[in-house]
C-alpha cells in the first residue's frame, strides 16, 4: 500500500518522506548510518558542527548534502531539518569520564542543547525522529547477570547515562505532545573501522590502536567486566529497519545479546596481531560487573538481525586501522 501511495503524491512530498536529517552524522556512528541510508536509496542531510572533518563520508559525498551549525543553537537545528519528516539525532558531547569531570557542562550541552529544540518540534515537518541512546549506561546498577529487557529498571550510575535517560524523556513528552513518532535506541558497546588512529572508539579500537603502535595498554580492574560488544555497521542496519517501524514499540535495545570480558576481547585480538602485555589500573566507579542486551524485541518487531560475528569484526577493524596506519 505505501508503494501505492508514493505513486500518487507530488515530487515536494517524496522528497519530504526520502530526506533523512543525520544529527551528528560525521561522527564514529554517525557517518556509518549515513552510508548505511545511501545504500538504502534515502536522500541524506548532515548536521554537524563547523570544522569536523568530511573524511568518513567521503566516499559517499557527492550522495551528501550538508549544514554546520552550533547544535546549542535551536534556529540552527530546526533550519538543518527544515522540511524533512525524518530525523535521526545522535549529538552528544561527552563519554562517560568526560560527563562525570564537569556533569553542569553535561546538563547544558547535551539536556538542555537538545531540550531547546525538542520544544520546538510542532515548527517543523518532522513525522519520526530516531534518538541514539545508551543501552551500555541508561541500565547502570539494575544490570546484572544475564540479558537486560528494555523493560529493566534504568539507574544509571553516570553523568553520561543519567543525561541519556533524560533526553529519552523529554523526546517521548515532545513526541506525544506535537504527533511525532519517536523511535529510541539503547546500542550496546559499538567497535567498528575508525581511520583516525589518534582517537579509537571504544575499548576494541583503543587496543587495536595502541597495540598498532607498540603502546602499553590498559585494562581497568580485572579484566573480567563483561559487555555486548556490536559493530557499528549492525546497529547501522538497525537504523534502516526501524525507519519504516509501525508498531506500537518505541524503544529497542541494539546489541548482540552474547557477553564477552576485557580479557576476552585481548584474547580474540591475540589471534589477529600481537597484543602488548596488558596493565591493571583500578576500576571505576560507574564501571558495572556485566552490561549484556536482550534484542528479542528488535528482532521479533522487526527484520534485524546482529549479522557480524565479534571475531569477524575484530579482524576487519584490525586490518582497516593497520591499512589507514600505513597511509
Amino acid at each position: 500500500m505505501m508503494n501505492m501511495d508514493r505513486r500518487f503524491m507530488g515530487r515536494e512530498a517524496m522528497s519530504r518522506q526520502n530526506t533523512v536529517v543525520v544529527l551528528g552524522g560525521l561522527g564514529f556512528a554517525g557517518s556509518r548510518i549515513c552510508h548505511a541510508l545511501v545504500r538504502a536509496g534515502y536522500c541524506v542531510r548532515v548536521f554537524d558542527r563547523a570544522g569536523v572533518s568530511h573524511f568518513r563520508l567521503a566516499e559517499i559525498a557527492d550522495k551528501v548534502s550538508f549544514v554546520e551549525g552550533d547544535y546549542s543553537d535551536a534556529n540552527s537545528v530546526l533550519a538543518a531539518l527544515g522540511d524533512s519528516e525524518i530525523a535521526v539525532n545522535l549529538v552528544h558531547t561527552t563519554v562517560p569520564v568526560s560527563s562525570m569531570a564537569d556533569p553542569a557542562a553535561d546538563i547544558r550541552d547535551n539536556i538542555e542543547a537538545t531540550v531547546g529544540w525538542l520544544k520546538r518540534l510542532n515548527e517543523t515537518r518532522i513525522r519520526r525522529l530516531l534518538y541514539f541512546s545508551s543501552g551500555g549506561t541508561v541500565y547502570g546498577a539494575a544490570a546484572r547477570s544475564g540479558l537486560i529487557p528494555e523493560t529493566s529498571e534504568c539507574e544509571p550510575v553516570c553523568a553520561y547515562g543519567i543525561s541519556k535517560l533524560a533526553i529519552e524523556k523529554y523526546m517521548l513528552m515532545f513526541c506525544s505532545a506535537f504527533k511525532v513518532r519517536p523511535i529510541i535506541l539503547r546500542p550496546s558497546n559499538l567497535y567498528g573501522p575508525n581511520p583516525q588512529l589518534g582517537r579509537p572508539q571504544g575499548l576494541i579500537g583503543l587496543l587495536i590502536a595502541k597495540s598498532l603502535r607498540g603502546e602499553p595498554i590498559d585494562v581497568i580492574g580485572d579484566g573480567c567486566a563483561v559487555r555486548d560488544y556490536i559493530h557499528v555497521d549492525d546497529v547501522a542496519s538497525a537504523v534502516t529497519c526501524l525507519l519504516n517501524y509501525e508498531g506500537a514499540e518505541r524503544v529497542f535495545n541494539v546489541g548482540s545479546g552474547q557477553g564477552h570480558s576485557i580479557n576476552d576481547i585481548i584474547a580474540l585480538l591475540k589471534n589477529c596481531m600481537t597484543v602488548p602485555e596488558p596493565r591493571h589500573v583500578p576500576a571505576r566507579g560507574f564501571d558495572v560487573a556485566s552490561n549484556v542486551l536482550d534484542t528479542s524485541r528488535l528482532t521479533t518487531e522487526t527484520s534485524w538481525r546482529c549479522a557480524i560475528p565479534l571475531g569477524e569484526g575484530i579482524v576487519r577493524v584490525y586490518h582497516s586501522m593497520r591499512e589507514a596506519m600505513k597511509q
